[in-house]
């Protein structure tokens, strides 16, 4: 019984999560489209916006490590899909700011980047077993033309 709890519990966190997603995601479409609207192109709000949500989408799907007082939780496929999908959707209303914004991640960061992104796909989530990529596939978005 306390399992179930505890996993009715993560799953309403992780919806949380993702509409706090959805929110952020949707403030980005809309200052990119009003920046556009109002002058010839993004400018660095509409970066400094990307770049805080960038981390934000990265850590929402990537589950949480255990230590000495909490015990370890895979991710949860539907967030970390939701999230990849919520980047992708930012890359494509703010393609100037998500370009700045990936070119100032570190390497570290760009490659749990590009595996988030690898590990979603329009019809579901492709993971293998522990929440990674499977072996072979391909990104969804390439950061190498990025920076």
């Amino acid at each position: 019984a306390a399992a179930a709890g505890d996993d009715r519990a993560r799953g309403d966190r992780a919806r949380a999560a993702a509409e706090g997603l959805k929110l952020f995601a949707a403030a980005v479409t809309k200052l990119a489209s009003s920046r556009r609207e109002a002058s010839s192109g993004e400018d660095s709000a509409v970066s400094a916006a990307v770049s805080v949500f960038l981390p934000l989408a990265m850590d929402a799907g990537a589950g949480v490590a255990g230590d000495e007082r909490r015990a370890a939780h895979p991710p949860v496929p539907e967030l970390r899909a939701a999230a990849a999908a919520l980047v992708r959707m930012a890359a494509a209303a703010a393609p100037e700011g998500f370009r700045t914004a990936v070119a100032a991640l570190g390497s570290e960061s760009r490659s749990r980047l590009q595996s988030a992104l690898a590990s979603s796909s329009p019809g579901g989530v492709a993971t293998a077993p522990g929440g990674v990529a499977a072996p072979g596939t391909p990104p969804a978005i390439s950061l190498g033309s990025m920076g």
